[in-house]
């Protein structure tokens, strides 16, 4: 079964890619970094996969209050921190990296250096949203584009459901539940309104309700 994944351009989600977050931390910084205590320990990035210029959300652990002399690496080269906090850090993707799977991400504070996360470089003016195996398709928006429904065959076998996931990746939610394979989703952005094409009146034939 082939793998498909969402690619989002920023000509379409420009009030989205660097609207939260930016500027630069008021906090003291010094010598150290910033507070922490303990190694630091990265536990998402979000999006998991970006363009040179795209801001990543960083969460973890141990990161310090302020930044200091903290620094984020990604594919080897220095990113640009918009916003640092000791569970959280925003920053740029640094310009001039190639396409690539699987880049490493460090995080350097006082304290030490956390374990290589990844993520991937995507193509220029794009991010990912989700990075999984079972097939992701047919996406669309909701009111405010913070959220993109889409079918998807993660609940297991050959079935399809709709899903949601926050627009900028994370963890996806499942919309229906029913036997039938749902494909389509498209909401109405006046109302929220959810509607999908479904099989579930017609199993056994090729009809969509």
């Amino acid at each position: 079964m082939s793998q498909r994944v969402f690619w989002v351009a920023i000509a379409v989600l420009s009030i989205l890619t660097l609207a939260a977050g930016c500027g630069d931390d008021d906090s003291p910084s010094g010598p150290g970094d910033g507070g922490g205590t303990g190694t630091p320990a990265i536990s998402s990035i979000l999006p998991p996969g970006a363009s040179s210029g795209i801001q990543i959300t960083i969460s973890g652990s141990n990161f310090g209050s302020a930044q200091g002399t903290g620094k984020v690496e990604v594919a080897g080269e220095e990113a640009t921190v918009d916003a640092w906090s000791d569970t959280e850090i925003k920053c740029t993707i640094p310009a001039g990296l190639s396409e690539s799977l699987g880049a490493s991400v460090a995080l350097t504070t006082g304290s030490g250096q956390s374990s290589s996360s990844q993520m991937d470089i995507t193509p220029p003016n794009t991010y990912k949203v989700t990075s999984d195996h079972p097939m992701d398709h047919y996406p669309c928006w909701s009111p405010g584009a913070d959220w993109i429904y889409f079918s998807s065959t993660r609940s297991g076998g050959a079935n399809w459901d709709i899903y949601r996931i926050p627009a900028t990746g994370g963890v996806a939610e499942r919309v229906t539940y029913d036997d039938a394979p749902d494909f389509y989703p498209d909401m109405n952005l006046s109302s929220g309104e959810l509607a999908w094409s479904s099989k579930m009146r017609h199993i056994n034939n090729s009809d969509l309700d």
